[in-house]
């Protein structure tokens, strides 16, 4: 079936099914893109053990080659370690309000058009069978009923399609999501953790 046919015989509801849809899959196409490349980038940050080599890698001119939401906020939180614990503890907070949803970006609205897409193809079908009954009340011609029995099947049909690798989509970037805000936290740690354990080891050595 090509394409004029499809918006033809899916009656004035398809046309929005299928911009929801192509909306919704360019925006998962482009989020899985940039999920990858994020990863690519911060493929050495596993090789690190310690809050001064994670330290020294953000600040070395070839250490992250392409700044991420994961490297900026991790270069930003090396510069506070000279802090105070509390003043550190209210900068970091603020950091990571300004710098976590930028890692969020789209999945929400990814996750909404793949919940809508149902809908519209259930909207379809009222208007396909409403479509069929009014049509009924007139004449019994086969070839006039099956234009709104047509309209109802291709639209719940196409809005069942469009969902689908959607709301997949939806579910990998939530888990990708989650995964990174564990790997954050666990650099955090490294960051912070690691240079409280260190001087507290410096501090027993320094007594008599």
């Amino acid at each position: 079936m090509t394409f004029s046919t499809l918006l033809s015989e899916g009656g004035p509801v398809m046309p929005l099914i299928l911009l929801t849809a192509l909306a919704g899959i360019v925006l998962a196409i482009e989020r899985v893109l940039v999920w990858a490349w994020w990863r690519y980038q911060e493929r050495s940050l596993g090789a690190l053990t310690s809050g001064a080599a994670l330290a020294a890698w953000l600040a070395e001119p070839g250490g992250p080659s392409g700044e991420t939401p994961l490297t900026g906020l991790l270069r930003q939180a090396a510069a506070l370690r000279t802090l105070a614990p509390d003043v550190r503890e209210a900068a970091l907070r603020a950091l990571l309000l300004d710098g976590v949803p930028r890692a969020e970006t789209r999945i929400a609205t990814i996750g909404w058009l793949g919940t809508i897409l149902p809908m519209l193809g259930l909207l379809g079908t009222v208007s396909g069978m409403i479509t069929t009954f009014q049509d009924l009340a007139i004449t019994t011609s086969r070839q006039v009923l099956s234009q709104g029995l047509s309209e109802a099947l291709w639209t719940t049909e196409v809005g069942l399609l469009g969902a689908l690798p959607l709301l997949a989509t939806h579910h990998l970037l939530t888990r990708l999501k989650t995964r990174w805000l564990n790997r954050l936290e666990r650099l955090l740690a490294l960051l912070f953790v690691t240079d409280a354990t260190d001087a507290t080891d410096a501090g027993s050595r320094d007594e008599p």
